[in-house]
């Protein structure tokens, strides 16, 4: 059997894993599998993540994640960032990396382990597993001005769609080979609006800006008997400090366990992780060497003011993020 101080760990010996009204979920066709009453004819250790960032993309999560892994209580619960249920094999290979996460449980058994897959169908599937252990854990959402959000992942990621030369499953865009600059995305937007519904990959209409957070963060909330950490990802680079007493706050209530203090919160005032011009969870730019909103591939110009003004004016949940992170976004719309 496990060792007792696992249960920091939040690690399991289980004969038979019995997921009683799994069909609910059968809806995300790439976790299927988990609709199996019974998979594990072998007793069977695992270790489920004690923290987890449950959204959103492009908005600071891989400056989060080396946040959080840099701290000497938290490892990460994976060999990668995003280690999901959905990937490859589903629930089975995923169960299986638990297993080992069992047994490579890093430099001792007091540690939290961390998970960066915010994928709705990894965070659904998942949450099947803490119910039935009855294990809740530390959800972090982040989110960022709606604007900059959309400028920045247009041109971060191509539309494999559209667009020859989009390689996935990464779908970074590449120079020379992805059409991006301001008025191109004006146009783009334009053409959304008047059509009602995305022309292109992270340009969305105005009805799915109006809740375009709240969209992702509302059915993942709902899955889940403890609040949801939220914070601006603009808070990071401007007060890391804050952030983390937040994180600290959170660990407090779930695990009734107070975090040793961070010693490298500095780094964030002067590093950017998996910016658009050096991509990769691994990468770290020097804060003086980025401007925001200005990326090699759209020539270092910056979005249009009539666009901002366009997605300012469509972002309708915008007060409601500005009260739950303390960040004061420019909230214009009606």
């Amino acid at each position: 059997m496990l060792p007792t101080a696992r249960e920091h760990h939040r690690c399991f010996r289980a004969k038979q894993l019995d997921f009683e009204g799994a069909e609910r979920y059968q809806s995300f066709s790439d976790a299927t599998s988990v609709a199996t009453s019974s998979f594990a004819a072998e007793p069977l250790s695992f270790c489920l993540p004690a923290v987890d960032l449950v959204g959103y993309p492009k908005c600071g999560t891989s400056a989060l994640y080396k946040l959080l892994t840099l701290h000497e209580e938290l490892i990460p619960w994976g060999s990668r960032k995003e280690a999901c249920i959905v990937d490859g094999g589903g629930i089975l290979s995923w169960l299986g990396l638990m297993e080992r996460s069992a047994l490579e449980g890093g430099s001792g058994d007091d540690k939290l382990l961390v998970n960066g897959c915010f994928g709705l169908p990894h965070v659904t599937t998942q949450e099947m597993l803490f119910r039935l252990y009855e294990k809740p854990n530390v959800k972090i959402f982040v989110m960022r001005d709606l604007a900059d959000l959309l400028w920045s992942s247009w041109n971060f990621w191509c539309d494999i769609k559209q667009e020859d030369g989009c390689i996935a499953p990464a779908m970074w865009t590449r120079m020379g080979m992805h059409r991006r600059s301001p008025e191109y995305f004006h146009e783009l937007l334009m053409k959304s609006a008047a059509e009602g519904s995305r022309s292109f990959r992270n340009v969305p209409a105005p009805q799915e800006m109006a809740s375009y957070f709240a969209s992702w963060y509302e059915p993942v909330a709902e899955l889940y008997s403890y609040d949801i950490t939220v914070y601006a990802k603009e808070t990071l680079t401007k007060d890391p400090d804050f952030v983390w007493q937040r994180i600290d706050h959170a660990v407090q209530t779930v695990f009734n366990r107070k975090l040793q203090p961070h010693t490298s919160l500095h780094m964030f005032t002067e590093v950017l992780v998996n910016t658009n011009d050096q991509k990769g969870a691994k990468t770290g730019t020097k804060m003086d060497e980025v401007s925001e909103g200005l990326y090699k591939i759209s020539g270092y110009r910056p979005l249009l003011q009539e666009s901002r003004e366009f997605i300012e004016k469509s972002w309708r949940e915008c007060s409601m993020w500005s009260k739950m992170t303390g960040w004061a976004y420019n909230c214009t719309a009606a």
